[in-house]
This record gives structure tokens, sequence and C-alpha cells, in this order.
């Protein structure tokens, strides 16, 4: 697969009915995964992570054309240049849950169903 394909994949699956900046929101987090020495160098790789993005695990089918139509524009434009949907997000994750690592990061942004989070100076990875 080639970056655009995962990213718009990424989009398409963890932001597909939320609203515009939100979807833009995660590309940039993945492509900021992508430039922080903690994870992949490569798309594909970051989405591809262990335990990172649910879906990957179950390669689920693309069945709205519209919303991949909307993701893939959204992933040509965040890899062409850097949006600013959020100014440092790496994580997110959708309203309904509470992961462990929430309360460790610095809430950016919340959009729709979905908040947003900075790596902080406390942040584990880091040490």
């Amino acid at each position: 697969m080639t970056p655009l394909v995962c990213l718009a994949l990424a989009v398409y699956f963890e932001a597909r009915g939320e609203p515009e900046p939100a979807q833009f929101a995660v590309a940039e987090a993945l492509v900021r995964r992508v430039e922080d020495w903690r994870w992949k160098d490569d798309v594909c790789s970051v989405i591809a992570e262990p335990d990172q993005l649910e879906w990957y695990a179950h390669r689920p089918s693309v069945t709205e054309s519209r919303a991949w139509a909307k993701a893939r524009g959204i992933a040509e434009i965040v890899l062409r240049h850097r949006t600013r949907a959020t100014t440092c997000a790496d994580h997110w994750h959708d309203t309904s849950m509470t992961p462990w690592w929430a309360d460790k990061m610095e809430l950016e942004l919340t959009v729709g169903k979905m908040k947003f989070y900075c790596s902080n100076e406390d942040d584990w990875r880091k040490q």
C-alpha cells in the first residue's frame, strides 16, 4: 500500500462520520507520529503497529464511497502540506472510552466524538 492509501484508510476507519476537523486531526496526528522518533518512519508502518488502531487487525472493507473519497482527499492534502487542525496532537480516542494513557497526556482538542491529545513533558515514552 502507498502512504496515501494507508493514511486515507486511517482517516476513513477512525473518523468517517465525524466533522471534517476531526478527520484532518487524525491525519495530522498520524503524520506527526511518522515525524517523531518514537514511531516508525512511514504512515503504513505507523498504522500497522500492534495495539495502535483496532480496525487494522481486522482489515475491514471500505463500504461508503463518499466517505472514502473524502478520507482520500484529506489524506492527499495532509501529505502535501501540514494543515492546522491541531498543533501537537499525536493521540486520539472516541469519547465513548477513556484509555489508560489519557490522563498522562495534554488534551488539546475535542471535535465531535473525538478527543485529541499531545504528548507532554512527563510522557512515559520520553524516558
